[in-house]
C-alpha cells in the first residue's frame, strides 16, 4: 500500500528529510486509490473511461473492442498506449498482463 507524504514546507531545508509523514489510505473498502491518491469507486475502474484526474485508472487495463470491423478484439493498456493483441510490437509482457487481467494467470 502506498502512503501520501506530507512535507512540513516552513521548516528549514535541513530538517525536511527527519519530517516525512506517511499518511494511511483513505479509500473506503469499495474504492480504489488512482496514483494521484483520489479514490475511485472499484466498478468505474479499466471501465474504458478515465475517472483519475491522472487516468491512473485506466492504466494496465485489459478491454475487448466494442467494434467487430476493428482489427483486434483485445486491447491492452499499458502506460497510456494501446496495444492490440498480436500486433506488431506485442510484447510477452503484454501477454501476462492480459492473462492476469482476465483471471487466467
Amino acid at each position: 500500500m502506498m502512503y501520501p507524504l506530507v512535507i512540513i514546507p516552513f521548516i528549514p531545508k535541513m530538517f525536511v528529510s527527519s519530517l516525512l509523514v506517511p499518511l494511511p489510505a483513505f479509500c473506503e473498502d469499495d474504492e480504489l486509490e488512482c496514483a494521484n491518491h483520489e479514490c475511485v469507486s472499484r466498478d468505474r475502474w479499466c471501465d474504458g473511461e478515465a475517472d483519475c484526474v491522472d487516468s491512473s485508472d485506466e492504466w494496465d487495463c485489459v478491454t475487448l473492442s466494442a467494434n467487430v470491423n476493428s482489427s483486434s478484439f483485445l486491447t491492452a493498456h499499458r502506460s497510456a498506449v494501446e496495444h492490440h493483441v498480436c500486433a506488431d510490437g506485442w510484447q510477452e509482457t503484454l501477454s501476462q498482463l492480459a492473462c492476469k487481467q482476465m483471471g487466467l494467470g
